[in-house]
Formats: structure tokens, C-alpha cells, sequence
């Protein structure tokens, strides 16, 4: 007779071959395409010019024959870019129905907790105290939700203002700007694979370490301020 432990154990491995091995590949796949693509873009918009006359692309370095191939590629890379970013915030949504809610306590009126009331639904105590709570979603409390998120929403708003250009024939964004907002864009996809490598065996312990070492960022950062300042004003 198998101890209960080990056929739990067992149960959890049938279930990742027949579901979660065919859900991990579809997500690694559709996130590589999406690096791909927003590496591509954000490298060829270094050559970028936008001219009066509506011709959008200018490649200064290259040939007017290499010029022709460099538009119809990042043209493309754009079209095949906006049904990937399109299906991405499609699982992004799910995944928010999905995650169902958590209760968080709130306590006292300080600017947090008016933020907490605010966004969220006050709901009922589970443990029957007098404490106020609120309903916040499960999906809002991990962080690679909330750095998928960002990033769709960086890509749409990027999207958004390159329409504005080619149809104004202008300039909605600095250069410098986009270039900034397309940085930030592929760092945080290719922060996305901590998250997919989190998952194997052999990289999964480095991936909690790091995280865990991000955790005491915010205080290092806080620490070497207040120690420079403290150092200027002597």
C-alpha cells in the first residue's frame, strides 16, 4: 500500500503531465515570441526617423535598398506584435477572474487605508472581529502579475501613440522618450523569464534567493540616501 504522502506526490505528477506541462510550453512559447518581437522593435527604432511628408521610416546607416527590407521587417514584427499582445491580455484577464479574492485587514485612516477603501470592496470579517477589511484580488498580490500587467499596458499605450504618429504624420513622443518607454518595456519582459525559470528544478532555488534579495532593495536604497544626505549636510 503507497503511503499517502507519496500517491499525493504521484496525483501532482500526473496532473503536470497531462495539464500543466502543455500550459507551461504554451506560455513559454508565447512569451519568447513576445521577446523576440519587442527586442526587434525596440533595437530597430534606434534608426527611426519620422518625416514630414508621412514616409515613416528612415534608416540612416543603411543602403535605400536595405532601408526597404528594414521597413517591411519592423512592419511586420508590428502587425504579428499586436494579436500576441492581444491574446496575452486575453490570459492576463482570465487569470484576474480566475484568482479570486483575499481579505486584507485595514487599520487606522492613514493614506493607505483610505487608498484600500477606496479601490476595493469592504467585505465581511471571516474570523469575526471587529477589524475592517476589504476584498483585494489575489491576481494584485503577486508580482509577476503586476509586472505582466505593466508591460501590456506600456506595449498598448506605445501602440496607441505610433498610430497617433502615422496618422497625424508628426510626432506624438519624443524620440528620447520612446526610446526610454521601449527600454523599460523589454527590461520587464526579460525579467518575465525569472518567473519561467522559477519553475525547473535547477534554477528554481537562485530565482527565491533573488527574490528575496529584492526584498531588501528597497531598504539598501533608503539606507545609502539617508547616509548621503546625512554626509552632504556635514
Amino acid at each position: 500500500m503507497l503511503h499517502p504522502r507519496r500517491l499525493v506526490k504521484q496525483y501532482l505528477m500526473w496532473q503536470w503531465r497531462l495539464y500543466g506541462r502543455r500550459f507551461f510550453i504554451g506560455n513559454l512559447v508565447q512569451h519568447v515570441v513576445l521577446l523576440v518581437l519587442v527586442t526587434y522593435i525596440t533595437i530597430t527604432s534606434s534608426y527611426k526617423r519620422l518625416r514630414p511628408g508621412g514616409e515613416v521610416y528612415e534608416y540612416c546607416p543603411c543602403s535605400s535598398g536595405a532601408d526597404i527590407v528594414l521597413d517591411v521587417v519592423r512592419a511586420a514584427a508590428e502587425l504579428m506584435l499586436l494579436p500576441v499582445c492581444g491574446y496575452a491580455i486575453m490570459q492576463e484577464v482570465q487569470e484576474y477572474r480566475r484568482s479570486g479574492n483575499t481579505q486584507v485587514r485595514v487599520r487606522g485612516a492613514g493614506l493607505l487605508s483610505r487608498l484600500l477603501r477606496l479601490l476595493f470592496r469592504a467585505d465581511t470579517d471571516i474570523h469575526q472581529t471587529r477589524a475592517a477589511v476589504v476584498a483585494v484580488p489575489r491576481y494584485l498580490l503577486d508580482v509577476w502579475n503586476l509586472l505582466d500587467l505593466g508591460s501590456l499596458l506600456l506595449l498598448v499605450a506605445l501602440a496607441a501613440v505610433r498610430v497617433a504618429a502615422i496618422v497625424q504624420h508628426r510626432e506624438v513622443l519624443s524620440p528620447r522618450a520612446e526610446s526610454y518607454a521601449l527600454a523599460v518595456l523589454v527590461i520587464g519582459v526579460w525579467v518575465k523569464l525569472l518567473a519561467l525559470a522559477g519553475v525547473f528544478r535547477a534554477t528554481g532555488p537562485k530565482i527565491r534567493v533573488l527574490r528575496r534579495m529584492w526584498r531588501c532593495l528597497p531598504f539598501c536604497v533608503l539606507g545609502r540616501t539617508w547616509t548621503t544626505t546625512r554626509t552632504a549636510r556635514c
